[in-house]
């Protein structure tokens, strides 16, 4: 009849009713309308010889500050995202066998793939194989060196030959244990056709 019962009541109703529950109760505290709090309710029967249910078993744990923390770690990924995404040059993140852990949009469009497709690949499983290995001695060399590079690579795409400066820097745990590279590139393909064209004018003049 609308009349508030604690959670542990409620578990220890549903307990002698013969149900399990593992739910996670979320609690507003007398007097404090604008506060939250969050309790993993825990409540199992207790059955006796013949299989009746002669009792139950209620437990709680407090778990706000997991909940708040969850929060704050899906914000900060999502913040971590939009400005990937919105970043005016590409950037990837690899493991430390070359296989792509996340992606942006710029990379989506180069390879005309999506993040869910490429993640999970190497650049073996995308360019050729000679270019492939080049790339991968400089995961190499920066994971062993746990320094950044920074060259000026051409990568070959069904869509034309990219021209681009990429930044390369390791992955370090707080651990102090490094778990893969991390790529920025700026495309500078249109800067280069532009040289190619005025060095072919400059030998025709």
């Amino acid at each position: 009849h609308g009349q508030r019962i604690l959670a542990h009541e409620w578990g220890l109703a549903r307990a002698l009713k013969g149900e399990i529950c593992n739910d996670t109760i979320d609690i507003e505290p007398f007097g404090r309308p604008n506060e939250r709090l969050f309790t993993l309710l825990s409540s199992a029967p207790v059955l006796g010889t013949a299989g009746q249910v002669v009792g139950g078993v209620v437990a709680q744990l407090d778990i706000t500050d997991r909940i708040h923390a969850e929060k704050a770690l899906r914000e900060r990924q999502q913040l971590l995202q939009s400005t990937m995404d919105n970043f005016p040059t590409v950037i990837a993140y690899k493991d430390i066998d070359g296989r792509f852990l996340d992606v942006n949009h710029k990379v989506e469009k180069a390879l005309g793939m999506s993040r869910q497709a490429i993640c999970g690949l190497t650049m073996h499983d995308l360019i050729p194989a000679a270019d492939a290995d080049v790339l991968r001695r400089h995961d190499l060399e920066v994971m062993q060196t746990q320094r950044a590079i920074q060259t000026e690579k051409v990568t070959p795409l069904d869509s034309g030959t990219l021209h681009h400066i990429d930044t390369s820097f390791p992955l370090i745990n707080t651990d102090g244990e490094v778990y893969g590279t991390g790529h920025i590139s700026h495309d500078i393909t249109g800067i280069r056709l532009a040289e190619t064209a005025l060095n072919a004018a400059n030998e025709q003049l």
